[in-house]
């Protein structure tokens, strides 16, 4: 991380039910069971939900035996990361999230866009286990979810292998689905750029005259959040950095970068993409909240503004992108409206550490380089050179697969 002239390198309760919209609607998604198919079937309940909606969205694929040589090319198909990168390949963006909704359910289906969600399958509704996904495609008027679900039907235990078009309750959902708790759901959304079918709507079901937030910020269209109130959650962080980040870090410095993106408008799936590269690489995965070296090395530099004994140190480098020298801290300070001169530690502590890195992308401008997916310059203006541009390419990489930028 080499420095440039400015920085351094048992389940709760079930939730209350939410009120029920007026209305009915559903899509015509294709049905596909998974109970036929040529490898796993016992396995890809994921890769033959996935499966229908990206038929219904217009992807070329002959079936989900067919989508899933795309699954496997990037991992196991039960691998969430693996799903949304075959998707991509056909043309389908999606997130994985695990913070959802019946709210969430809802906008969906009212803009035209069906869900795969994972419910807990087997045992009594009053204490479920397993896992297993499946497709809504639709509501009724009494809020219950009309689904395709590719091993059959839960309400006879799997009995019926016939799953096209069933109704699911939604006091059985809130304990399959959000076993939890409210936002506990587990989930895949999908963004209507190339849907192949408006819905199907029925008695007086609303019909939004504009798409729902969340599509329109995964188009990068507007500068707005998801419906759940987040630009990227816990799960997504830790799929991008990978398996030797620290994950308990992760989630807790994921609050602080959603301020941090909302604050710096570092707002569009494009934006987060680069943004989340750069830090990842500057701070060693997220391992690194401040610099390795002890500053000895900065004492006495007059362009950091170290000019009293022992600032060298005091200020090292510190943040995901790290902040160094007296000037730095005093500027940072002055636009937290902060004391970080008298306790320069804090800046290695979330949430400090990453909007130090939003504060030092705004200040440099480095928005309008990210939406033009100019990953040299980025790396240029943080490195001050292009050391590890390589590893920040990957971790890019990894970012546009699982926020489907």
């Amino acid at each position: 991380m080499a420095p440039n002239p400015v920085m351094g390198a048992a389940p709760m309760a079930p939730n209350p039910l939410p009120p029920a919209n007026n209305g009915e609607i559903k899509l015509p998604v294709p049905y596909w069971s998974q109970r036929d198919n040529m490898e796993q079937p016992f396995r890809t309940c994921n890769t033959s939900s996935c499966a229908m909606v990206a038929k219904f969205l217009g992807a070329n694929i002959s079936g989900d035996d067919d989508y899933f040589q795309y699954v496997i090319k990037y991992g196991d198909t039960t691998d969430h990361g693996a799903q949304t990168q075959a998707l991509a390949e056909i043309g389908i963006q999606s997130t994985w999230n695990t913070d959802l909704d019946f709210e969430d359910l809802d906008k969906s289906l009212e803009s035209g866009l069906p869900i795969v969600i994972g419910i807990l399958h087997r045992g009594p509704i009053e204490a479920p286990s397993g896992g297993h996904m499946l497709v809504v495609i639709g509501r009724n008027a009494n809020g219950d979810y009309i689904v395709n679900d590719p091993f059959g039907s839960v309400l006879d235990g799997y009995a019926s292998e016939d799953g096209e078009g069933l109704l699911y309750p939604r006091d059985m959902l809130v304990r399959r689905w959000t076993a939890d708790g409210a936002k506990t759901g587990w989930g895949r959304l999908f963004y209507g750029n190339n849907v192949a079918a408006a819905p199907t709507q029925v008695a007086s079901a609303p019909v939004a005259s504009t798409p729902p937030m969340q599509t329109l910020f995964a188009s990068g269209n507007v500068p707005n959040p998801a419906a759940t109130g987040q630009y990227i959650t816990a799960e997504q962080l830790i799929q991008i950095a990978g398996g030797n980040a620290p994950a308990d870090r992760l989630r807790e410095l994921t609050p602080g970068l959603n301020e941090t993106l909302q604050r710096f408008q570092i707002n569009t799936p494009l934006r987060i993409c680069h943004f989340i590269a750069q830090v990842a690489h500057e701070s060693d995965c997220f391992n690194a909240m401040e610099e390795y070296a002890s500053g000895k090395d900065y004492e006495g530099r007059s362009d950091l503004g170290n000019v009293q004994p022992g600032d060298g140190v005091k200020f090292k480098g510190r943040g995901l992108i790290q902040l160094t020298g007296r000037a730095n801290y005093e500027k940072f300070s002055q636009a937290m409206n902060l004391d970080f001169v008298s306790q320069p530690e804090v800046v290695a502590q979330a949430p400090y550490a990453i909007m130090v890195a939003g504060w030092f992308w705004d200040n440099n401008q480095l928005n309008p380089d990210a939406d033009n997916d100019d990953i040299e310059t980025v790396t240029r203006v943080i490195n001050g050179g292009y050391n590890g541009l390589d590893d920040r390419r990957n971790y890019l990489q990894r970012a546009k697969s699982v926020l489907g930028a």
